[in-house]
């Protein structure tokens, strides 16, 4: 088919002149595609670059002309040839080059600082709430008195820490007495009373008590550890011989000491204020059931 005559007056475009017009419009869409690469892409750094700026919104303004100005085309008659459109710098954007579509950031590059402030609060409140969680559980538990760990100022305590007050009527109650023969002090031979940091001169003598384990002479006295310490002994062996006990606990509360021997009746005794009570469970009867 032959093709059709210009009108006159019209020149004919040359294949020179049209590969000229695609390789400008191909390095315009570089350029653009560059740019916008550094506008909204995620190592973005045209934010300082005026120049570089103002470039991006000239070329961008020139694809928005065209989209325009081919919709116009479109909706008068159909092409017969290439739409040439012109940018600010003397370029031309074809309408094949400018009909790609423009590359965009993704929402995420574009709002990265509404990401990171979500995302800081999100972490946030997980983290309180574990706290709050933590807190919850250490407030619900009651707090031991920490023994097995004696240093050179905080020496290893016995067991029968303080269990708060003892309810149960006690079976006999002894008195401190004052001065005299029952004021002796106890046989250590162990050291006992220097390990736990409490004085010879400060030590209080309770009534001794005669009960299944036979006479037993009981003392206490406060440790400059902070802990009041109650000492059951056999006559003349002394603390930590024979049947004797003792037992520590933190001042303010309850100090227990059990003393027993194999097979035989447990005896009891609590340090309250300025008195001992004592509990006497026969045979194999266990003390806390009662």
């Amino acid at each position: 088919m032959s093709e059709a005559p210009l009108a006159r007056g019209t020149p004919r475009a040359s294949n020179q002149d049209m590969d000229g017009h695609a390789e400008q419009t191909e390095r315009a869409h570089a350029e653009l595609d560059s740019l916008q690469r550094r506008a909204y892409g995620p190592d973005a750094d045209i934010a300082g670059d005026t120049t570089a700026q103002t470039r991006l919104a000239e070329l961008e303004a020139a694809h928005r002309r065209h989209e325009t100005w081919d919709a116009a085309v479109v909706g008068r008659a159909p092409a017969t040839g290439s739409v040439i459109a012109r940018d600010p710098t003397g370029g031309s954007l074809s309408d094949a080059a400018l009909a790609r579509p423009l590359p965009s950031a993704r929402w995420w590059r574009r709002r990265r600082g509404l990401v990171v402030f979500v995302g800081g609060m999100v972490v946030l409140g997980l983290v309180t709430s574990h706290i709050v969680l933590i807190s919850q559980l250490y407030a619900e538990e009651s707090t031991p008195t920490p023994t097995g760990f004696a240093t050179p100022d905080m020496p290893d305590f016995p067991s029968g820490q303080g269990r708060g007050p003892y309810i149960p009527a006690p079976d006999f109650v002894l008195a401190s007495t004052a001065g005299g023969v029952d004021a002796a002090e106890p046989n250590d031979l162990h050291g006992t009373l220097d390990a736990l940091g409490v004085s010879r001169d400060d030590l209080t003598r309770y009534e001794d008590f005669d009960g299944p384990l036979g006479r037993l002479n009981i003392w206490s006295g406060e440790s400059r550890f902070g802990m009041t310490c109650l000492f059951v002994a056999v006559p003349v062996q002394g603390i930590r011989n024979g049947f004797s006990a003792d037992a520590c606990s933190l001042s303010g509360l309850d100090t227990i000491v059990d003393a027993h021997k194999r097979g035989d009746s447990l005896v009891r005794f609590v340090l309250r204020d300025d008195r001992v009570n004592v509990y006497v469970y026969q045979g194999a009867a266990d003390p806390n059931a009662s």
